[in-house]
């Protein structure tokens, strides 16, 4: 028994006309394209819910959790999981299309 698999292609464009190396990852970004399986549906502005120091704690914590490996690891550990739910509520925030896409589980495909 195969699983389908099935695809999301998100695309991301900064609203203004600045150079990428001008503008930071929090900026307010432009949800320009949204398809699944090769259907285009709507998609919701994004803005991230992280700020750049939150950023540099994240990557700080990131860097100790692979290199420390103590009980003060798991609090680090903690912190990297909540910040990964609050990007993940963001982004299937953007359409029930991406919530339901994200939320199931392989299909059975009979081939």
């Amino acid at each position: 028994m195969h699983l389908e698999r099935r695809t999301a292609v998100v695309q991301f464009e900064l609203f203004s006309g600045r150079p990428k190396a001008a503008c930071r990852w929090p900026a307010t970004r432009l949800w320009r394209h949204l398809s699944i399986d090769g259907t285009t549906c709507p998609a919701q502005n994004f803005r991230s819910p992280i700020n750049d120091e939150q950023w540099r704690d994240f990557i700080r914590k990131l860097r100790d959790c692979n290199v420390n490996h103590d009980p003060s690891g798991y609090r680090g550990a903690a912190s990297i999981r909540s910040l990964g739910q609050q990007l993940y509520q963001g982004l299937v925030g953007l359409s029930p299309a991406l919530r339901e896409f994200l939320g199931r589980d392989g299909v059975a495909a009979d081939w």
